[in-house]
């Protein structure tokens, strides 16, 4: 496994999720988020467009996301993102130096154009 300088760690209600990290240099960052938003604010512009799901947008939402950017190739990268509820225990432990997981998901950073070159 490899080895990173700084960690962050997810767990819920007591349980691990993931450990995330990066070997050289990275961003690594954790969000918990809660949205409701206000079907007042609907527009007919919005309800006009084929992919627009009125049920979808005004569903509330509480999530916890653990991911970062990969600033040697670009990616974003994400370990984890689940839903969680009133109630459950979200735990984010700052870690040393230690062996951390391969991130579930990553996607180049569609902002950098990868030609522009990355510290290495």
């Amino acid at each position: 496994m490899p080895i990173s300088p700084i960690r962050l760690q997810l767990a819920i209600n007591g349980s691990v999720i993931a450990t995330a990290g990066f070997e050289k240099f990275g961003v690594l960052s954790s969000i918990l988020t809660w949205v409701r938003r206000n079907p007042e604010q609907i527009s007919e512009k919005m309800r006009q467009d084929p992919k627009f799901n009125e049920e979808e947008f005004l569903r509330e939402k509480l999530d916890v996301n653990l991911g970062g950017l990969a600033s040697v190739t670009g990616q974003h990268t994400w370990w984890a993102t689940l839903q969680v509820k009133a109630g459950d225990v979200v735990e984010i432990r700052v870690l040393g130096e230690g062996e951390f997981e391969e991130a579930a998901r990553r996607q180049p950073d569609p902002v950098i154009p990868r030609s522009e070159g990355r510290a290495q």
